[in-house]
């Protein structure tokens, strides 16, 4: 895709300079060239939680002990900010969605010692992750002095009430620059919507007896 018809999925509401930007950011990506801009902290102080904002003090199920725990930690919103606002009247309680945050480096280490035989390939995934080569994986960096990631396929949900949504707005720690909100659409979109998937669905069908 030329960096062109990228403005095609680009929002319209980024002023002239903002959006040169934001093309800027995206091209120097696709050179290897790392961003210089991944949040844009002054939204912290919006009341609105935005998709891509980083929560603490968030539950979190840990089913990777013999018994599931509760914990509270960071967590990133892969939830539409208007799906969740309470600005948007329902005749129901809408469901925040979010994945957790965990520290790479923490995370590598460990691996490490589960598989000593394989730290080349644990070095290897660290910086694929780093690279956002990973479609299940979204890599935030210096996240409060720490390299960080969350996964795509470990997503949990909540209800919200308006009285939590307040609860969870004033523990924002850290919102997405337009740049890293472009990048985690687009690696939502490959990791949920692949519609070149090797699946003949119809066919399957009309072959059953």
């Amino acid at each position: 895709m030329k960096i062109e018809d990228i403005s095609l999925y680009l929002p319209k509401y980024l002023t002239p300079k903002t959006d040169k930007q934001l093309k800027d950011e995206i091209r120097n990506f696709c050179q290897g060239v790392k961003s210089q801009q991944f949040y844009a902290n002054q939204l912290l102080e919006e009341p609105e939680i935005l998709q891509g904002d980083v929560i603490e003090e968030v539950p979190i199920w840990n089913y990777n002990e013999d018994a599931p725990k509760f914990l509270s930690g960071k967590i990133l919103v892969l939830s539409n900010a208007c799906e969740i606002s309470p600005e948007n009247l329902r005749k129901y309680t809408p469901n925040l969605l979010y994945s957790p945050i965990v520290d790479l480096n923490r995370w590598a280490e460990g691996l490490k010692q589960k598989f000593k035989n394989e730290v080349v390939n644990i070095d290897n995934l660290v910086k694929a992750i780093k690279n956002q080569e990973n479609s299940n994986f979204f890599y935030l960096p210096n996240l409060q002095g720490k390299e960080c990631f969350t996964r795509l396929d470990m997503i949990f949900n909540m209800p919200v009430t308006e009285q939590r949504y307040l609860e969870l707005s004033k523990n924002k720690l850290a919102c997405l620059s337009n740049f890293a909100y472009f990048l985690l659409q687009f690696k939502l979109s490959i990791h949920f919507c692949r519609t070149q998937g090797d699946a003949e669905r119809n066919n399957r069908i009309n072959e059953r007896p």
